[in-house]
């Protein structure tokens, strides 16, 4: 299996990804789903956020806007799978928004 550790690896893929989307949108959102699914099954939670922040300062260089979409979907997609996969990241993620938002509880 190849290491997911190495920043280059993850700019790699996501070249490929920004091929992709311009000859198959649809395409291209089936493969960023397939290396989400292999990059959370083999990395820790530490080890995600560390390339979720890979993922940002390569979208924070890019100009080309496909390149721009391409890792924003990605990196949500990545997000999304780790509050999923853990409760404790869903508590502090929503206790994040409540802060950000100002939330108030539900009084439903």
């Amino acid at each position: 299996m190849q290491s997911f550790e190495n920043r280059q690896n993850i700019r790699n893929i996501l070249a490929f990804l920004v091929r992709e989307i311009r000859k198959d949108p649809f395409s291209a959102i089936d493969q960023m789903d397939y290396w989400n699914e292999k990059l959370v099954a083999n990395l820790s939670n530490e080890e995600i956020l560390s390339v979720i922040q890979d993922v940002e300062d390569y979208a924070s260089e890019a100009s080309d806007p496909e390149i721009r979409t391409v890792t924003t979907l990605f990196r949500s997609l990545m997000v999304d799978r780790l509050i999923r996969q853990d409760a404790s990241t869903q508590d502090i993620f929503r206790d994040w928004i409540c802060g950000e938002y100002r939330c108030e509880p539900s009084k439903n």
